[in-house]
C-alpha cells in the first residue's frame, strides 16, 4: 500500500522512528540497523514501508533499504 515515506526525522525511539511527512507524524517500527542508518533528528529520511494488517493490530514497519524490506518479507512469508 505505501511504498515509502519520506520526511523529517522527529524522534528516534528504542524500536521505532517518527517521520513527519505531509503534516502527519508516521511512527514506523524499525530494526536496529534502520535506526542506526537514520540521520539526526531534523534531517530528512526515506523509509521503505510494509503495512501489516491483522485481526487485532495494524503495524507500519520502516526499512532504510529496499533489500532490508525484501528480507523482512521473505522472513514473514515462512
Amino acid at each position: 500500500m505505501y511504498a515509502f515515506i519520506e520526511g523529517q526525522v522527529c524522534e528516534k525511539l528504542n524500536n521505532s522512528l517518527v517521520l513527519l511527512a505531509a503534516g502527519v507524524g508516521w511512527q514506523l517500527n524499525c530494526s536496529m540497523s534502520t535506526l542506526q542508518a537514520a540521520p539526526a533528528v531534523g534531517e530528512t529520511m526515506r523509509c521503505y514501508t510494509y503495512l501489516s494488517v491483522r485481526e487485532d493490530a495494524m503495524e507500519l514497519f520502516g526499512f532504510a533499504t529496499k533489500e532490508e524490506k525484501r528480507s523482512f518479507e521473505l522472513l514473514i512469508g515462512v
